[in-house]
């Protein structure tokens, strides 16, 4: 459906070749994707944060909490600038 073989997809591997910060932003109850995932990614990338939000669902962190994922990255690319 999108092209994408999944078999040679290695996200580890490519966020170790990029040279510039990185804001990951993962939902701790992620029903999708574990968050340990994105701990893993993290751990590759020497210029990369991760922020942890409460909330459940995939990709529901702004609709959880907008005002602390704004705050988050706002704050975020003060501190890169």
């Amino acid at each position: 459906m999108t092209g994408l073989n999944p078999e040679r997809v290695q996200p580890i591997e490519a966020i170790r070749r990029i040279d510039y910060p990185i804001l990951m932003i993962h939902g701790k109850n992620d029903d999708a994707i574990p968050v340990t995932e994105s701990m893993r990614l993290q751990k590759a990338a020497p210029r990369s944060e991760l922020y942890v939000t409460e909330n459940d669902g995939h990709v529901q962190s702004y609709k959880h909490d907008r005002a602390a994922y704004e705050n988050k990255v706002l704050s975020y690319l003060e501190d890169i600038r």
